[in-house]
């Protein structure tokens, strides 16, 4: 009698699953639902436009005589042999935004060998990255890709 409860069971399981739409998020974040006939349809109807850099981020006003600051020497020499010193990250922030390294500023450092917090200005927008491990990567970005 066991055996036909489960049967049973895994029966309604499967025929549930089976028949059912599925909802996909695009890399742009858009939401699509993928019917079984394999046609598809957006279910966000409005479609978000990328925004631009000054509508996301916020001007930083650093005074003319601002000089970055410095981290511990320890940690530095540390990071030096896994390529993940200041000198990258603004070698990453520059190739990730498009720009010289000459129009980013450090403006906050908080690291430890495992990880770090920076805040940058970067052609006069505030950004924050952060540090995992020897990887830099936007604050609230997965370093992984968009998953």
């Amino acid at each position: 009698m066991k055996k036909i409860y489960l049967i049973a069971i895994s029966l309604l399981i499967v025929s549930s699953s089976i028949g059912q739409t599925l909802i996909a998020k695009t890399e742009d974040g858009r939401r699509v639902v993928l019917n079984d006939d394999k046609t598809w349809e957006f279910i966000d109807k409005v479609v978000n436009e990328a925004t631009s850099l000054e509508e996301e981020f916020p001007d930083c006003n650093l005074p003319a005589d601002f000089e970055e600051p410095e981290g511990n020497k320890k940690i530095h020499s540390w990071l030096k042999r896994v390529d993940a010193t200041v000198d990258d990250l603004k070698d990453h922030v520059a190739v990730d935004n498009n720009c010289s390294e000459n129009d980013i500023k450090i403006t906050s450092v908080s690291e430890q060998r495992g990880n770090g917090n920076y805040v940058l200005c970067v052609n006069g927008k505030e950004m924050r990255y952060r540090r995992t491990g020897s990887v830099f990567h936007r604050q609230g970005v997965s370093p992984i890709g968009k998953y």
